[in-house]
């Protein structure tokens, strides 16, 4: 009999801590009402401008720099093409630098010293 009123209590108390959430969830008519969020995070990007994909001289200097770094190999790998190879060394060589989901050109310029030019070196 004991356990029954312990029962009932922990019921009347949760009944009582959830009235208040169902009836602001339920209409009048017990209806599911749908209310607008208040705190909206906007992550369109209709804004950015999409940028404009490394041309082949700049995918063969990224593919030098990423090679003198250690991510390619220059014997095989320095082709001027944005092939899956190139693609996974400038994965692991931004998770390395620390450089999180940076655009290839913003990889680009990490690994391009001012003034150096693969082609003349």
């Amino acid at each position: 009999m004991a356990l029954l009123i312990l029962l009932m209590a922990a019921l009347w108390g949760t009944v009582r801590l959830a009235g208040p959430v169902l009836s602001d969830a339920f209409g009048d008519e017990g209806a599911v009402q749908a209310r607008v969020a208040e705190d909206r995070v906007d992550l369109s990007t209709d804004d950015a401008e999409p940028e404009e994909p490394l041309g082949p001289e700049e995918v063969f200097t990224i593919q030098w720099r990423l090679a003198a770094e250690g991510f390619l190999d220059v014997e095989t790998d320095l082709d001027g093409i944005m092939g899956p190879r190139t693609r996974a060394a400038m994965q692991e060589a931004k998770t390395a630098f620390g450089l999180g989901a940076v655009s290839d050109r913003a990889l680009l310029e990490h690994l391009e010293p001012a003034g150096s030019d693969p082609f003349t070196e």
